[in-house]
């Protein structure tokens, strides 16, 4: 059997960084709870290729004094517990002081820190547990932690790490999580120099979960408050409308920490039970203030767990707070009709003959025709006569009304000669000219083509026209005139 050896320092960091340090959004939960610890109002944090290459936490907290500077990276060194029975009274989100020490022991860090008090601030380099320098610059209130090459000594942790907008997502995930539970605080996210979530710090919840999760779920917000005892809940419930097949919508923070509890997320979804569907979960933004003797946080290395010494008592308060909450309310979600114009605008096209459905449908009557080029007209027929005036208009405002408006009071002669040629009258004497109103003879003038005729615009005017061309456009009118006369029967 070999001998029993006591490990290395730098052993026992990588050991511990396994527990604490699964990916780059533990390094962040990490770094940003000890800044929210430090008192911080504005936290900013930048990460590139998913954290794994760069992740930026600057905060305006109270910073680390110089002389704590040699302590702040070895194991268990912490300032926010002295004895162990501070563990029961714990109201700090970090408190074990491994943190630093597994992060450094993992990656390349740089810290720049500043106190009020100090006139410059302090910068410390260490890299894979081994100090590499300490210097003094000049730099704003606060620290700032720069972390590069994450898991550079250790390529087996690294090999198992997801694609870079993967890890991206799960620290995106975090940040929304704790600026929903620290609305007095301004978060700020970068993503390879793009902006994700940005809020305002204005301690209002409501308008964080606006940022975040937008309007429809913001609209349906029930406010939620309880106390009784040394217990607190406030916060908000969305509508059952607003649901989803897994818990992600289920957020819910033990004094400002957030927790995964199966009590607590038994009691919400009991309470949900008579007004949501089956497998659907609803949307919550719960604050729980519980007194920190009655509950355990130290049972879990990234602190996700806890343990409750009344857990029956805090299962009871959360059901009754959400169910009081959800009953005698108007939980169907609103609709608006808009009025429709009862001056509608009639903005259709007449039938074309062969449309047999459209015209029995418009109440004009129709009978199908045995040929294409004929059909049968209902005279006795009422609905003919019920054609609008505004139709009669639109028809008037088309080439066809147009043309037959021309025809109407095209000159006498020109009726006169169609009745002449008629009675079988096809011979005109070629001295013979054509003059608008009048008759007269005229030198006889070369036959030209019909279309020129028309360019030209003879018609109406003093120039003289052809036989044969009177006859071509007087056909023309008659078939115009035809068509014109079914239309109006239609």
């Amino acid at each position: 059997m070999p001998k029993i050896t006591v490990l290395d320092e730098a052993t026992i960091n990588q050991i511990a960084a396994g527990e604490v340090i699964e990916r780059p959004s533990a390094v962040v939960k990490e770094l940003v709870e000890n800044a929210i610890d430090a008192g911080s109002t504005v936290i900013t944090v930048e990460i590139k290729e998913g954290g794994i290459s760069f992740l930026r936490i600057t905060d305006n907290g109270s910073g680390i004094e110089e002389g704590d500077m040699p302590f702040v990276f070895l194991r268990h060194s912490t300032s926010k517990i002295r004895t162990a029975d501070d563990l029961l009274r714990i109201t700090s989100l970090g408190f074990r002081g491994e943190a630093l020490s597994s992060i450094a022991a993992v990656s390349q860090v740089e810290l720049v820190t500043k106190t009020p008090e100090s006139f410059t601030g302090i910068r410390y380099l260490i890299e894979g547990g081994v100090e590499k320098g300490l210097e003094h610059i000049g730099c704003p209130e606060g620290t700032t932690f720069i972390i590069r090459n994450l898991f550079f000594n250790t390529p087996a942790r690294k090999k198992f790490l997801k694609s870079a907008v993967t890890e991206a997502g799960y620290i995106q995930d975090f940040m929304e999580r704790i600026a929903v539970s620290h609305p007095q605080i301004s978060f700020k996210f970068i993503v390879n120099g793009q902006v994700k979530l940005h809020t305002s710090g204005n301690n209002n919840q409501k308008d964080v979960i606006y940022h975040i999760f937008g309007r429809d779920i913001t609209s349906h917000l029930i406010s939620v408050k309880g106390e009784d005892g040394d217990l607190t809940l406030t916060g908000f419930i969305a509508k059952p409308a607003i649901s989803r097949g897994n818990r992600n919508y289920e957020n819910y923070f033990i004094n400002g920490r957030f927790v995964k509890n199966p009590i607590i997320y038994k009691a919400i979804e009991e309470a949900f039970k008579p007004y949501i569907m089956l497998h659907r979960y609803p949307f919550t933004a719960l604050m729980l203030t519980i007194d920190t003797e009655l509950i355990d946080v130290n049972v879990h290395p990234a602190k996700l767990e806890v343990r409750f010494k009344n857990g029956e008592e805090l299962y009871r308060f959360i059901y009754n707070t959400i169910r009081n909450t959800l009953e005698g309310r108007d939980l169907i979600t609103e609709v608006h009709l808009t009025k429709e114009d009862n001056a509608r605008k009639i903005e259709q096209k007449l039938p074309e003959p062969f449309e047999v459905k459209r015209r029995q449908e418009e109440g004009l009557s129709y009978k199908a025709p045995h040929q294409p080029s004929s059909f049968t007209y209902d005279k006795n027929n009422n609905s003919n006569n019920q054609i609008s005036s505004v139709l009669k208009e639109a028809i008037k405002a088309t080439e066809i009304g147009q043309l037959k408006s021309y025809v109407d009071t095209a000159p006498s002669i020109l009726m006169e000669s169609k009745a002449r040629l008629q009675e079988g009258l096809t011979e005109i004497p070629e001295n013979t000219g054509i003059y608008k109103g009048e008759s007269s003879t005229a030198p006889q003038k070369e036959k030209t083509d019909l279309n020129n005729v028309l360019a030209e615009g003879s018609i109406g005017t003093n120039q003289p026209m052809q036989p044969a061309e009177i006859y071509r456009y007087l056909k023309l009118m008659e078939y115009m005139s035809r068509w014109l006369s079914y239309r109006k029967r239609l």
